[in-house]
């Protein structure tokens, strides 16, 4: 048998380029939907050049050569933009993100946060989606209170206090309220708490300590002011011994 000059050679496909940048990008254009958009602004937001069509994505304007970004805002709306806009815009989204959140957590103590914000908006100025939670939390504490259902009590307080840390805020003394409806709560089934302290050094020298609630109740030690986490975790749990 004659061998050919490739025999006992496996062949090997030529390796396939790798694509550039560009070509990376004008694939994936090409697969984006082609769906109509509405532009809030079709010309050049640097030279005001008309742009037909406009851009769905970053690209130079072919008048002044600068870079057009096209970006889409909350209200379905696509603008195109100079480099300098891009932060107003993050920082638009960021309020609509965060009025979702609050919507979510108004729906979920079972409140309209439509009717509660024309409410709201019939006796003052306009609000924001944060001001009507707290208004909801509000009713949602006084409607506890008023049943004395500490353990919701409990919740709406602790809820306030994350929410004041998360933006800045004072909040130790509105999560003091919460563990004050907390003790309330466990003395339905005990006299004496522990607590459960964090692991910061402050904390930890309340770690395992057992308390008289009737002593605890009037001036609450969690949470811990000098808390090393910032957020203290520290919790009582209620003592069965």
């Amino acid at each position: 048998m004659t061998r050919g000059p490739h025999h006992g050679r496996r062949d090997r496909a030529e390796p396939l380029a790798r694509p550039t940048r560009a070509t990376s990008r004008e694939v994936w254009l090409a697969a984006m939907p082609d769906e109509p958009r509405t532009y809030a602004n079709t010309s050049c937001p640097y030279c005001s050049i008309e742009l037909d069509p406009p851009p769905k994505a970053k690209r130079r304007c072919p008048g002044c050569g600068e870079p057009i970004y096209a970006r889409m805002g909350p209200d379905g709306f696509t603008y195109l933009l100079q480099v300098a806009d891009l932060p107003e815009l993050d920082r638009i989204w960021a309020e609509h993100r965060e009025a979702g959140l609050y919507r979510a957590k108004v729906a979920a103590l079972g409140i309209d946060f439509d009717a509660l914000e024309a409410e709201m908006q019939a006796r003052d100025a306009r609000h924001t989606a944060r001001d009507v939670w707290w208004e909801a939390v509000s009713e949602h504490l006084l409607g506890a209170l008023a049943s004395a259902d500490w353990f919701s009590a409990q919740v709406g307080y602790f809820d306030r206090a994350r929410d004041l840390a998360d933006h800045g805020q004072p909040w130790a003394e509105v999560a003091r309220a919460g563990f004050r409806m907390e003790l309330r709560h466990y003395l339905a089934d005990v006299d004496a708490v522990d607590v459960l302290a964090c692991r910061c050094r402050v904390c930890q020298v309340d770690a395992g300590r057992r308390l008289l609630i009737a002593a605890e109740l009037p001036a609450p030690r969690l949470p811990h002011a000098d808390c090393e986490e910032g957020w203290c975790t520290c919790d009582y749990l209620p003592s069965f011994a």
